[in-house]
């Protein structure tokens, strides 16, 4: 789970509905952020993550079935390029 939550935190190229400061995301990675700092960054960005049912007997780990509900959902909608 904690690498989805990286995944959503921080995409691969810098391109995702949130950017965080470059401060957070190398304190985050280099393990000097403590549980709760990380705790406070995840609550300030997601609203809650949905975790959709597995396949049965499959045991590995599928990142596709979390979906993240951003804070101000509809502000990022309007500025997603995507959309």
């Amino acid at each position: 789970m904690d690498d989805a939550i990286e995944r959503f935190l921080f995409p691969k190229g810098g391109r995702g509905p949130v950017r965080l400061p470059e401060s957070i995301r190398e304190r985050w990675k280099s393990g000097d952020m403590d549980f709760d700092e990380r705790r406070k960054v995840i609550a300030s960005v997601f609203e809650y993550l949905v975790i959709r049912p597995g396949v049965k007997g499959n045991r590995t780990w599928d990142y596709s079935r979390v979906s993240p509900v951003w804070k101000w959902a509809d502000r990022v909608a309007a500025s997603d390029p995507a959309a």
